[in-house]
């Protein structure tokens, strides 16, 4: 097998693959008898049509078939020993191929020219401070005492004010005629929390308990219920109860509640564990100022595919998120599409420029991650799970246990350059003018 390589812009390889006759004459001999064996044509039995039939009813199919095996067997083959590593799926233009003859066909291949790493050592990143104040474990347990408040009766007044919770039925009316989720009986309407619309919440202030009441309420224009937008309802509603929240006291027995002897004891606990989501989110945000100090340093052109894959993931993933949170994913035409993947062209660059200096740095640091690493960290993840042998035989599939491979060889790859980094102030965020 000939290969001949011609360079074609930054970007391109071209291929020129000559596979000698011999081994196409064997290819075509192959291919008619499959095509002998399997063929049903009038007049003769299964094996027995004799070449030059099988010629006239399948040649055109068989030519197919043999430059097809042709491309896919000798391609990798010629890149490899033309040291040319695709970063998408080559583009392939075939010549005349006949037995008899050499097949000689050409190869469009994309690649990534080779990165230089200039700087690794010694990048700026700054400072992410890890610490928790008085005020944000205040805030915590004023969060806990909320998630644990009881409601009880209002006790020396019947009017409705702000914070209280009115135990009431009501029916909507548009044009006199009751709407689809208008009704409720027994609903807890917590005045001023804002889960109503404001006419609602509004319109039930200040009224007294027991009563029956009648109000207006406005739906805006954006409201999600399409038949609703923009109209004005009329609700009668009966008050049946006034209720406030009763949130437990700050001592003993409510750390007990949670699991902890003492109330200082649940302190403890608490600012443990603010203080490690606090650790977790500055490793995150060291280790994407590392690598983009990493792409500052060095620049290099990336390959144009690399980039609009990277795009289409980003936006494919954001679909995903949305169907997840939200239970749909909006239908976009090709144009919003296109637009969005160009909305995220920067971004993606910026991702498959870090991922390219990332493996550089992982070969100039020789970061190595054996099979006793990857058995450790499955045995980690499956301990922390609550379902062990679901985690272990997950990443029993070897495309997985590869996977986490390369997860685990970014981690030690930026964990040396973290060390390797010099750590900088944060600067002094610039004032918004009005």
């Amino acid at each position: 097998m000939d290969i001949q390589v011609e360079e074609a812009g930054t970007f391109f390889r071209k291929l020129s693959v000559t596979v000698p006759q011999s081994e196409v004459d064997q290819a075509f001999d192959s291919a008619f008898k499959r095509a002998g064996k399997a063929a049903k044509i009038p007049g003769f039995r299964p094996g027995k049509a004799p070449r030059s039939v099988l010629q006239m009813h399948y040649g055109a199919q068989i030519k197919a078939e043999v430059e097809d095996s042709l491309v896919q067997r000798t391609l990798p083959l010629a890149m490899a020993q033309s040291e040319v590593n695709p970063v998408t799926r080559p583009a392939i233009e075939p010549r005349k191929c006949s037995k008899g003859n050499d097949f000689i066909y050409v190869a469009t291949v994309e690649v990534q020219p080779p990165i230089a790493l200039t700087k690794y050592e010694g990048l700026e990143v700054e400072n992410v401070p890890c610490e928790v104040s008085d005020d944000e474990l205040t805030a915590k347990l004023d969060e806990l005492r909320e998630q644990n408040a009881q409601m009880i009766p209002v006790e020396g007044r019947d009017v409705v004010e702000d914070g209280d919770t009115v135990v009431m039925d009501y029916e909507g009316f548009i044009d006199d005629e009751a709407f689809e989720g208008g009704t409720a009986e027994g609903a807890m309407v917590e005045v001023g929390a804002g889960n109503y619309l404001p006419g609602f919440e509004s319109a039930v202030r200040g009224k007294t308990v027991p009563s029956e009441i009648e109000f207006p309420v406005e739906f805006p224009e954006d409201y999600g219920a399409e038949q609703l937008a923009g109209k004005t309802a009329t609700f009668k509603g009966k008050l049946h109860e006034l209720k406030c929240k009763e949130q437990p006291a700050l001592d003993d027995d409510f750390a007990q509640d949670l699991g902890e002897e003492t109330l200082d004891a649940l302190k403890d606990k608490l600012s443990a564990d603010l203080l490690k989501g606090k650790t977790d989110q500055a490793k995150q945000k060291e280790r994407t100022g590392v690598i983009k100090a990493l792409v500052d340093a060095n620049p290099f052109e990336v390959a144009p595919s690399m980039v609009d894959e990277q795009a289409e993931r980003m936006v494919q993933n954001a679909a995903a998120q949305m169907q997840q949170m939200m239970g749909f994913t909006p239908q976009l035409s090709p144009d919003e599409l296109e637009k969005l993947k160009d909305d995220s062209r920067e971004n993606a660059e910026e991702h498959v420029r870090g991922g390219l200096l990332l493996m550089e740095v992982t070969k100039a640091l020789e970061v190595d991650i054996n099979d006793e690493d990857i058995d450790a960290e499955i045995e980690r993840m499956a301990e922390e799970s609550g379902v062990a042998d679901q985690v272990r035989a997950h990443f029993g599939r070897p495309d997985q246990k590869q996977n986490l491979r390369y997860r685990l060889l970014e981690d030690r790859t930026l964990d040396l350059l973290l060390e390797k980094a010099v750590r900088v102030e944060p600067k002094p965020e610039e004032a918004v003018e009005d």
